[in-house]
């Protein structure tokens, strides 16, 4: 998850949609978290959660642990720089 302010989120929304399709986006107000934007594909697999499944296994758990996010990834970040760099010239 990345974590912006709301004036930062007002200011790049384009750009916080576009980072939500890669995570959720926490925003904060006044130094606490308040909202979080996600897209519809995340939002659709949060509400189809089952929890009655039980509790995950020892291996599960560890392999969980071990998980290397998808090589294609892009921290919200890095798109935020590359926004801001791109204004400056």
């Amino acid at each position: 998850m990345q974590t912006v302010t709301s004036s930062e989120f007002n200011r790049k929304i384009g750009k916080m949609k576009q980072a939500s399709l890669l995570c959720p986006v926490v925003i904060t107000e006044r130094g606490e978290a308040a909202f979080v934007l996600l897209s519809y594909e995340h939002y659709e697999k949060l509400i189809a959660y089952e929890p009655d499944d039980g509790d995950l296994t020892d291996e599960q758990m560890n392999a969980i642990r071990k998980a290397v996010p998808q090589q294609d990834f892009k921290s919200v970040k890095s798109l935020l720089i590359n926004d801001s760099q791109t204004n400056k010239k």
